[in-house]
């Protein structure tokens, strides 16, 4: 508890948890700890479900189902649209798991960092270090359209189980 009290004073470190390149751990004021790339937030998208309460109670986001995360792989943010405002990211192609971080393919062949089974994303409306524009944002599915929308809104409904609506519902990597 004596971090940040005195920038000359740092903890000591006895051991290091595995992290992707360049990413860390920030507090974010009102937030807590965060995950960060470069200083810029990290985001999981989450599929819709029921919260007793709310999805913005206090570590609400600690306790994500491992197993909706990696049915949904990298499937929160697939199409061209998502993908102008959602970053995956991506992993390099020797990416090894380790600890909650592994790599996982995305529909396109490419792979992405998942973090506690949860494929992660910068959000292109965060500008500078520090900011969570992204966090709490809900994209409803269309539940009509196209075969590729409806395919996305089984797929989605498939794994949230949730009634009412589905979607993703992006929000904060937590540790």
């Amino acid at each position: 508890y004596g971090g940040g009290v005195d920038r000359r004073w740092t903890v000591a470190q006895v051991t290091a948890n595995f992290r992707p390149a360049h990413v860390a751990i920030r507090s974010l004021d009102g937030y807590g700890d965060v995950v960060v790339l470069n200083g810029m937030t990290l985001y999981g998208g989450y599929p819709f479900e029921k919260r007793w309460g709310g999805r913005n109670l206090r570590d609400t986001f600690l306790h994500n189902a491992y197993y909706k995360g990696k049915q949904l792989g990298g499937g929160a943010c697939i199409d061209a649209a998502c993908l102008q405002s959602w970053h995956p990211l991506l992993a390099p192609a020797g990416a090894q798991s380790d600890g909650f971080w592994e790599p996982i393919k995305r529909p396109d062949g490419t792979r992405q960092w998942a973090y506690k089974g949860y494929a992660l994303y910068t959000f292109a409306g965060d500008k500078t270090a520090g900011e969570h524009t992204g966090q709490a944002v809900y994209a409803f599915e269309k539940v009509e359209g196209s075969q590729t929308e409806l395919q996305q809104a089984f797929f989605l409904q498939g794994i949230s189980q949730a009634p009412g609506g589905v979607g993703i519902y992006w929000n904060i990597a937590k540790p």
